[in-house]
């Protein structure tokens, strides 16, 4: 659910504690959260981790267009609100409204390690959390990975080249 945060504690809303990530530790945070949501997990296309340009993990929400719709209209009315993310009843993150956000497509960035962006997402999109314990994952930066390729690449053309008979 998507819900507004509120200054102060009203009949409509309720105390919540945003989930504290493992790693790093961070002073917990009491919200004042409105009861009713705004949005649910019916205007959820999905949700998937990624990274941005900076190499950051982020969390990229697709929406349904009934919920592109409704997004467009609960951020373009409330741009500077703090809007709570509630999954199962809890709090997991309560990011800024920068500006109306048209499109259908919604990226929250924070302080996330690229699990805590995959159990995010997972937990978005109704699945339980991620288990890493056996995943290894390689990665390689697209520069050096890049690199390689080019240097492949000339060290083709070299050779064909070179044993290319040329007419004198």
């Amino acid at each position: 659910q998507f819900r507004l945060v509120v200054d102060n504690p009203t009949a409509d809303s309720e105390q919540m504690t945003v989930m504290q990530p493992n790693n790093p530790p961070r002073q917990p945070e009491v919200l004042n959260v409105q009861k009713a949501a705004l949005l649910d997990s019916s205007d959820v296309k999905n949700a998937t981790a990624s990274v941005d340009t900076l190499r950051q993990p982020i969390i990229d929400i697709k929406l349904t267009d009934d919920g592109a719709k409704r997004f467009a209209d609960v951020t373009g009315k409330n741009v500077g609100e703090r809007l709570a993310i509630v999954i199962d009843g809890k709090l997991y993150e309560a990011p800024r409204i920068a500006s109306a956000i048209t499109g259908g497509e919604a990226l929250i960035t924070g302080h996330f390690t690229k699990e805590e962006a995959e159990n995010f997402a997972a937990r978005i999109n109704g699945s339980p959390a991620v288990n890493h314990a056996f995943t290894t994952v390689f990665a390689i930066p697209h520069f050096v990975l890049l690199c390689l390729i080019a240097a492949a690449v000339v060290t083709l053309v070299l050779i064909f080249w070179k044993g290319t008979p040329r007419a004198d």
